[in-house]
C-alpha cells in the first residue's frame, strides 16, 4: 500500500483555493485589498471644535469594519455619511457631497442608490452618547481603486442632526465631523 503523506501540506491550501473560487467573484479576487486588517480613524469634532468621539474602520476582504462611539449628541438618530473631501474646516459643508465614486442616489430604498458613502442611521441614548457597529461593503483602504477612502482629497466622517429616511432628503445640519486618517 502506496503512503501519500506528501499530500497532506497540499490540504489546507486546496481548502483556501476551493473556499476562493467559490465565496469570491471574479472581481474580489482581482481586487482584493492590500491593507486586510488595516486600520483607520476619525476624531470627530462638533462646530464649535467640541470633541466628539471615535469612528474607527478596520478592512476586511470585501469591505470596511465600521465601529463609533460618539457623545454630545440628541437622543434619537441621526444620518452618519462618508463625505467626498477629507477636511472638516472652515466649516463642515468643506467635507464636500456623500462619497460616490460610482453615482447612484442617496438612500439606501432608492433606485439606482446608494451611493457608497451612505451609512446607517446610529441612534443616541437619553445621555446622547452612541454606539454603532457595521460593514461597508463599498468602501475600501486600497489606493488607486476608485472607490478607495484615501484618493487626492481624502475622505470624511459627518454625522447629521436628522434621521436618513434612506429615500434621499434633508438630513438637516452636519454636527459633528472628522477626517478619515490612516493608523
Amino acid at each position: 500500500m502506496k503512503r501519500f503523506y506528501f499530500l497532506i501540506p497540499l490540504v489546507p491550501i486546496s481548502v483556501f483555493l476551493l473556499f476562493a473560487a467559490v465565496f469570491l467573484t471574479a472581481d474580489d479576487r482581482i481586487h482584493a485589498p492590500e491593507f486586510v486588517g488595516a486600520t483607520a480613524q476619525a476624531d470627530l469634532v462638533s462646530p464649535d471644535g467640541s470633541e466628539m468621539g471615535t469612528v474607527i474602520m478596520t478592512q476586511g476582504p470585501t469591505g470596511i469594519v465600521v465601529a463609533a462611539e460618539v457623545q454630545g449628541l440628541t437622543p434619537g438618530g441621526h444620518a452618519m455619511t462618508i463625505n467626498s473631501v477629507g477636511s472638516c474646516v472652515p466649516n463642515f459643508e468643506a467635507a464636500g457631497g456623500d462619497f460616490q465614486p460610482h453615482g447612484g442616489n442617496h438612500g439606501f430604498l432608492q433606485g439606482n442608490g446608494p451611493h457608497a458613502g451612505d451609512l446607517p442611521n446610529i441612534y443616541a441614548w437619553d445621555d446622547g452618547t452612541a454606539r454603532a457597529d457595521f460593514f461597508a461593503v463599498e468602501l475600501t483602504f486600497n489606493i488607486g481603486l476608485d472607490h478607495s477612502l484615501f484618493d487626492e482629497d481624502g475622505s470624511a466622517i459627518v454625522i447629521h442632526e436628522k434621521l436618513d429616511v434612506y429615500v434621499g432628503g434633508d438630513l438637516g445640519e452636519r454636527i459633528a465631523c472628522g477626517v478619515i486618517q490612516r493608523n
